[in-house]
Order: C-alpha cells, then structure tokens, then sequence
C-alpha cells in the first residue's frame, strides 16, 4: 500500500458519540464505512465476542498483526505499558517503520493511536465500542486525518484505508469469536459423579464363617 498503509494498525478513544450505522452482515464491505466531516471515516462491526476478548486484543500491540495482517510487527517503546503517553513503532510490509504514540486510554473502553507521517502530518486511530439497543458487542474503528495538508493525506490514502479497514475489523472479529469459542470448548465438561455399588453378596460370603 501506500505510505502510511504501513501504520494501518489501530486505535481509538471511548467515544461520546452516538452509534451510526453498524455492519451486522458476515463480511462487511466499503459500503459499509461511514464518512465523517474533516476527513475522517469509520466502521462499526457487531459481534457476539464480549468487550473484554475485543480490549484485550487491541490492548495486546506485539500481536496486532493476528488480526492487522499487513503489519510486521508492532510493539511499545521500552516495553511500556499499554497507557497514555506510551510510544512506539509499527512496521507494514513494504512500507518503512512509523512512529506511533497512544494518546488517549479509557481501558476497557477505548484508546486513540496517533501516526506521525511525513510533511508534519498525522493519523489519529480510534478504536471504541458504541451502544447497541440489542444488547451486542459492537465496537468501531475511527480514522482521522489531522494537519494543514490532511486534505492532501486524505486523497492519497483515505481509499486504502477505507478499504484495509474493512479488513482489519472484519479479521478482528473472527478471531475474537473463534478464541471465545475455543475457550468453551476446552472448559472441562461437568461429570456425573459415579454411583458406588456394593456388592452385598460378597459382603455376606465374607462374613459368613
């Protein structure tokens, strides 16, 4: 991808805003995305998985790329906790290491990721769960560009991140449902508890002299 597909990793803050529309379908598309004013864009994905398997995969930031496919690797400065003010790298496949700084951490509500790119410019991520009447896990992922030329960033970069958004969410889903549902199923299954049988005729054998 281009320049700053290499950053595209994730981040966000627990949201105020209200819940817009929210990709429910099995794959979710670039129709999906919404636009925002100011150049910015997200998508919104329910899944059964619970908030905390969610929090902890985009807490975990050595791992981002379980989901985050087109990343290398990515990792906190001075093995930082995963906190406001926390640097670090990300890496994307042909695209050179970029700078990142968590800006915002509400946990287990949120986080904000900002990515320094070239010309002063900058990215902010947004991950953050929105409410839902239904009662579902739906959690979003905001993509803001931010300097005098995001304009510019914008027209360069916005389709491709429109489009490995659609990506990253989508495999960030799966998997946090497939780890739900390998947890359940190696949760040891509840035995009845065998009945003791005695065997009486044996007992008045025994007795008998």
């Amino acid at each position: 991808m281009l320049l700053v597909a290499a950053i595209v990793a994730s981040g966000s803050c627990a949201a105020d805003g209200s819940a817009g529309s929210v990709a429910s379908a099995s794959q979710p598309a670039v129709q999906d995305v919404e636009r925002l004013p100011n150049y910015s864009f997200k998508l919104s994905v329910a899944t059964s998985a619970n908030k905390a398997t969610i929090w902890r995969l985009w807490s975990d930031v050595e791992n981002w790329n379980t989901y985050d496919t087109i990343l290398q690797y990515s990792y906190l400065l001075d093995d930082a906790n995963f906190v406001a003010g926390a640097e670090g790298f990300v890496k994307a496949k042909g695209a050179p290491k970029t700078k990142f700084e968590l800006i915002e951490v509400q946990a287990p509500l949120g986080f904000v990721e900002r990515l320094k790119i070239p010309l002063y410019q900058a990215i902010e991520l947004r991950r953050y769960f929105e409410p839902d009447a239904q009662g579902k896990t739906v959690f979003t992922h905001e993509v803001n560009f931010r300097g005098s030329l995001r304009w510019l960033a914008h027209a360069l970069l916005g389709n491709n991140f429109r489009h490995e958004t659609v990506r990253v969410m989508t495999r960030l889903r799966d998997l946090a449902e497939r780890q739900e549902r390998e947890a359940s199923m190696a949760l040891p299954q509840q035995q009845e508890p065998k009945a003791t049988v005695t065997n009486n005729e044996d007992e008045y054998d025994s007795a008998t002299p």
